[in-house]
This record gives structure tokens, C-alpha cells and sequence, in this order.
């Protein structure tokens, strides 16, 4: 028998080797399929995703107004005229007769922060050329918190320059309690609209199996310095000097919010 032949049978036999074995590769799966079918089918349940919330009177409010210089326009009745081209910077002066004025109006010295921000790079979050005055209320001094923006803005208006709506945070000392009573909020929550959703498949709901949480914000004006949702990270009158704060709004009541956003999963009866 020559070399070639042999060398062809062999090839077939090997071929027929691994139909062989494909076949059988193939039957073995086709078995087991059902079996990992039946396996999602034992997971099924209901899964839902919450937001609760609590609520609780502030008991601290920082105040911030954000301070800046007018260009020098362009004389409509001379086009080759020139206009200031770098930032105009706020004076010291400018700035104490903000301060002054939130004095007057019976805040501590203590509780005002203040920086100025020179002109050219580097001028941070609000600009070159700005300054930014902020300050603290606690208790039932926090209810004096539009008059206390008045005197600021009308101090900075006098002066003839120009201002940023004013910014307000307002916390609370149970900021952990209220944490708390949010997650329970959003569980109770979950665990109702689960009920609603077994209900409208027409199955009973069964035990909890996964509680995860989404995410915890806070309100209505406040919000965290870092990317942490701790209460300690919350800005502070020292970290408000370098980041703008929430506009103010009147309309709003003194009040801090816990949000806290939960997903739950429950099992089919």
C-alpha cells in the first residue's frame, strides 16, 4: 500500500474522530439546556428602585454673595475708543463694606469668610478679578437670612459694582438621623409598590433578597463638597469661600432633606 494512501485514511479517520465527538459535544448541551432554563426560571422575582426622604428645620444656613467689578464699556459715540480689556479687580475696600454691612445687621465677624481673587490665571472657580463674602446663621437667626442679603447686595450696588444671585446651603445637626429615616422611607416604599406590582401579575410577593443602595442627596439647598454623600462632606462656611453654592430662593422653607434612593428585589411567592 502506498504512503499516500495511508495517509488518507488516517485523515478520515480522524475526521470522523471529531464528528463524532462533536456530535456528542452537541447532545450533551442540548441535555443540559433545560436544566439551566429551569435555574432563570427559580430567579425570577420583582425588583424596584425608590426614593424616600426626611425632613427636619435647619439649624445652620451659610449666606454667599459672589462680588464682581464692571467692564468699562465701549463709548457708543466713539468706536476708537478703548475699553478695559483685563478683569477690574475688587478692592479690599469693596469687600469690607460688605462685610460692614452683614455686621450691622448683628452677624459675628467670626462666622464671615472672605476672599478675593486677583485678576489674571488662576482665579479659581469664579473668576479673576472677583471676590466672594460668605457667612453663617444658626438657630433662629437663619430666619434673617433675606435681610442679611439686602444689606449685602445693597452694600454692593453702592459701590457700583455688580453681584452673582446669591447662594445659601442650608443644614441641619440630625443630618445622620435623617439619613436613617430616609433608607426607612425608601423601604416602606419599595416593599408598597412591590405589593402593587405582584398584585398586577396576579402572584403573591415573597421575602426580600436584595437591598442595594443607588444614592443619597440632599435638599433643598444643599449638596456635597466632595463626591462622598456623608454628612461630614456637606460644604462648610470654609469650603464655601471656593465653590458656588445653590442660588437662593425665597420661596423655600428652612428646611434640610435627606433624600436616600434604594433598590429593592423580592421574591415570587
Amino acid at each position: 500500500m502506498s504512503p499516500t494512501l495511508d495517509r488518507r485514511r488516517a485523515i478520515v479517520s480522524l475526521a470522523g474522530i471529531g464528528a463524532a465527538g462533536l456530535a456528542t459535544s452537541r447532545s450533551t448541551l442540548a441535555q443540559a439546556t433545560p436544566t439551566s432554563e429551569a435555574s432563570s426560571g427559580e430567579g425570577a422575582g420583582i425588583v424596584v428602585t425608590v426614593t424616600g426622604s426626611a425632613s427636619a428645620p435647619a439649624t445652620h444656613a451659610i449666606g454667599q454673595i459672589v462680588i464682581r467689578n464692571q467692564y468699562a464699556p465701549m463709548p457708543p459715540d466713539d468706536p476708537t475708543a478703548k475699553g478695559t480689556v483685563s478683569a477690574p479687580e475688587v478692592s479690599a475696600e469693596d469687600v469690607q463694606a460688605v462685610v460692614d454691612a452683614l455686621i450691622a445687621q448683628g452677624i459675628d465677624q467670626v462666622q464671615i469668610l472672605t476672599n478675593i481673587i486677583s485678576a489674571g490665571v488662576g482665579g479659581g472657580m469664579f473668576g479673576p478679578g472677583t471676590a466672594v463674602v460668605v457667612f453663617q446663621l444658626d438657630g433662629e437667626q437663619i430666619k434673617t437670612l433675606p435681610d442679611a442679603f439686602e444689606a449685602a447686595t445693597s452694600a454692593v450696588a453702592e459701590r457700583g459694582l455688580t453681584f452673582d444671585p446669591p447662594g445659601a446651603m442650608l443644614l441641619a445637626d440630625t443630618c445622620q438621623d435623617l439619613r436613617g429615616e430616609a433608607f426607612r422611607d425608601a423601604v416602606a416604599q419599595g416593599r408598597d409598590e412591590a405589593e402593587l406590582m405582584a398584585d398586577a401579575l396576579g402572584v403573591g410577593l415573597g421575602e426580600l433578597t436584595l437591598a442595594r443602595k443607588q444614592s443619597v442627596s440632599f435638599g433643598p439647598a444643599a449638596y456635597g463638597y466632595t463626591s462622598s454623600d456623608a454628612c461630614e462632606d456637606l460644604v462648610n462656611l470654609g469650603t464655601a469661600v471656593r465653590s458656588f453654592l445653590p442660588s437662593w430662593d425665597a420661596t423655600l422653607p428652612n428646611e434640610f432633606t435627606v433624600f436616600a434612593m434604594v433598590e429593592l428585589s423580592f421574591a415570587i411567592a
